[in-house]
């Protein structure tokens, strides 16, 4: 969708995203038209998408980089208290045993594009699907119900459970607070063109996150952050704007941009195993960007039809 319909501005915005459930699961698409186009429009090119699936007419090499990009976002997600305490809530309410939901990326990297294009025949049919549209103006169709009683919740908030009494009067060891020392756990040199480089090695997975900071942001011009979304259109003299994507994906790695009123970030990051590639593929991306008035003509209505 990204590289099909978002890129090219068929769409100003669109994507999909799943919702597996114990009995079922959903997939579902969302598209935002471009200024002058109908839903139905809109919803004919992403069901153009859900064809290519079911006929298999997509790279071979996208496969790879989904499982990839996959592996990415589970390994990453464990980097957050909240989201491995839901891996363990999700393997419960799913009904897997525990050594299941460890297992589910292995499992995933053995699908082929025959795997693909089975699954999308089978369920994603042309007559099986909802499709919502969210229109302007005011809808006179709503129906008012009269609002329900509730019944009153009744509390036993004198009454303590086993499990509670346990937690209550476990002993807990005091967590001693680690401070930085600037000095001596993080690295400081220079490159060869004599700019500043502070590094500190991740020793907790095998991810990294590089950022160039410069010293100017929206208080010295304010065309910055647009500037920011036009680059992201744009090839080079080598390479298209989708096959720098796409190789940026196929690695593992990618490259946001955030600005301030001071400085401008550009934050590369993903799997440590291709940090060299991602580097010198952003490096030679930076260095030839190649102006394109089309991508920023259809730039310029996006963010009107936006505003």
């Amino acid at each position: 969708i990204d590289l099909d319909l978002i890129q090219p501005h068929k769409l100003m915005a669109g994507g999909s995203f799943n919702n597996a459930m114990e009995q079922g699961a959903e997939l579902l698409l969302y598209a935002y038209p471009m200024p002058g186009q109908t839903l139905d429009e809109a919803r004919q090119l992403l069901l153009e998408e859900v064809e290519k699936l079911k006929k298999g007419d997509f790279d071979d090499r996208l496969l790879a980089s989904v499982l990839t990009d996959y592996k990415l976002s589970v390994e990453k997600s464990l980097e957050e208290n909240g989201s491995r305490a839901m891996k363990f809530v999700n393997s419960f309410i799913s009904g897997q045993t525990w050594a299941e939901s460890v297992a589910a990326v292995k499992k995933t990297e053995a699908l082929t594009k025959e795997d693909i294009m089975r699954v999308a025949n089978k369920y994603l049919g042309n007559d099986n699907y909802v499709c919502v549209n969210k229109r302007q103006g005011v809808d006179t169709s709503i129906a008012q119900i009269e609002k329900p009683e509730i019944n009153p919740v009744m509390t036993n908030r004198d009454s303590t459970s086993h499990f509670l009494r346990e937690i209550q009067e476990a002993e807990v060891q005091p967590i001693a607070p680690v401070f930085i020392d600037y000095k001596k756990d993080l690295s400081f040199g220079k490159t060869s063109k004599d700019l500043e480089v502070i590094y500190k090695e991740n020793t907790l997975n095998g991810f990294f996150q590089m950022a160039y900071v410069y010293d100017m942001g929206t208080d010295a011009d304010r065309e910055i952050e647009t500037a920011l979304e036009y680059i992201d259109y744009l090839g080079t003299d080598k390479m298209s704007a989708e096959e720098i994507k796409k190789s940026f994906y196929a690695l593992g790695c990618s490259i946001n941009a955030k600005v301030t009123g001071s400085h401008i970030y550009l934050m590369l990051s993903g799997l440590d195993e291709n940090k060299a590639e991602a580097l010198h593929l952003v490096e030679d991306y930076l260095a030839n960007l190649k102006p394109d008035e089309e991508a920023l003509s259809n730039l310029k209505m996006a963010t009107l039809q936006g505003r």
